[in-house]
């Protein structure tokens, strides 16, 4: 526990606490020194946020469970089962949950809407992403927002 060398200009930060485990890598020890005491004032006044699960799981990850366990129990699960697998052949669904950004879905947003799709196709895919983080930030637990663009 604590601070220690992990190699040539590494250095390990592992602090473990009743509940919280986290681990960070820093690139010099006054790095890992400070985020060493960030994080232990976080745990203190109830501000951490585990993010492990969320950097292990892709967001394809996501989209199928969601449509393994939600999109079944609709009305309209077919059109919302081709609307998600629309979603996971992108490339943003293999990167981790965590990491996707409004710039993402903005993007995906734009370049649909260059090839052609009517407004009311590209809303529903928004609209459906946007249930999918509610999902999984609500019901799941996992540490994200609603990343819908504006």
């Amino acid at each position: 526990m604590g601070i220690t060398k992990r190699g040539e200009g590494q250095w390990f930060v592992r602090i473990r606490r009743r509940g919280f485990i986290h681990t960070e890598t820093c690139d010099s020890y006054e790095h890992a020194e400070t985020r060493h005491a960030e994080v232990l004032a976080d745990i203190t006044a109830n501000r951490y946020r585990d993010i492990r699960r969320e950097r292990e799981t892709t967001q394809g990850d996501v989209l199928g469970k969601y449509l393994k366990d939600v999109t079944p129990t609709k009305k309209g699960a077919k059109q919302e089962g081709n609307r998600i697998k629309a979603w996971m052949d992108e490339d943003i669904s293999n990167l981790p949950f965590i990491s996707i950004t409004p710039r993402h879905i903005a993007d995906r947003r734009n370049r649909r809407i260059k090839e052609g799709k009517a407004p009311t196709t590209v809303n529903n895919s928004l609209n459906l992403l946007s249930a999918v983080f509610k999902m999984a930030a609500t019901e799941w637990g996992h540490n994200v927002t609603n990343l819908a663009p504006a």
